[in-house]
């Protein structure tokens, strides 16, 4: 699972990759990503306009777990937020969208996941980005 698909003017610089690159190198040594979690950042990073940058399915004492994806887009904020609309209008759980931060010269999204479904809303957050565009 390299970056390499990523080195696009929309998501990475060159220094910014080869940080990125040795970070998923040691995280995948380390086993520092949750194995759980694989199957849907490589679907994710797979799509041409979208990259993670990070993920969690919720570790630690139950009120303190936090399952998330963070990821960066070339998608313009009305294109993402139209996108995930059938992720995030539904009754029977909560997903929350919050912007991070700005990386390079793009924002940083954060999908704050529910902790009994995080599964189900991350294949469908795959499946509403990649009907995006």
């Amino acid at each position: 699972m390299g970056l390499d698909r990523f080195h696009g003017r929309f998501y990475l610089q060159k220094d910014e990759a080869l940080y990125r690159e040795r970070q998923l190198s040691r995280s995948l040594q380390e086993e520092a990503i949750d194995e759980e979690m694989v199957p849907y950042l490589a679907s994710l990073n797979a799509l041409p306009h979208v990259m993670t940058v990070q993920c969690c399915t919720g570790h630690g004492p139950e009120d303190e777990r936090k399952p998330h994806i963070d990821i960066r887009t070339s998608l313009s904020f009305k294109e993402l937020f139209k996108a995930v609309v059938p992720l995030m209008d539904r009754d029977d759980w909560v997903v929350s969208l919050q912007v991070m931060g700005w990386e390079m010269g793009m924002p940083r999204y954060c999908f704050w996941l529910d902790d009994e479904h995080w599964e189900a809303q991350t294949a469908l957050l795959t499946e509403c980005l990649m009907g995006a565009r």
